[in-house]
């Protein structure tokens, strides 16, 4: 597995944690505070939410920072047999 899946993997969980916690944390509190409950349904919908937009946002971070490492599908001129080879 190369590194730029290994990195995306490691923002998803982390921010899926992080989401698992937060979300539980700011609902308990907004109960004691307001007596408001806020049903399992829309907690873990808010958790899936947050994590996969930062799926998204990470996943383009990684293909911005990925763009220098990018090679042409052609081919090199000695390997290859397109247009841009050299005629003999």
């Amino acid at each position: 597995m190369n590194k730029n899946a290994k990195t995306l993997r490691n923002i998803v969980w982390i921010t899926f944690a992080i989401a698992l916690v937060l979300v539980n944390v700011i609902a308990e509190v907004g109960f004691m505070i307001t007596g408001i409950e806020v049903h399992m349904m829309l907690r873990i919908m808010l958790i899936i939410g947050v994590t996969f937009g930062a799926a998204v946002l990470g996943g383009s971070a990684v293909l911005i920072r990925s763009l220098d490492q990018e090679k042409s599908l052609s081919g090199n001129v000695h390997d290859t047999l397109g247009a841009d080879r050299a005629k003999d």
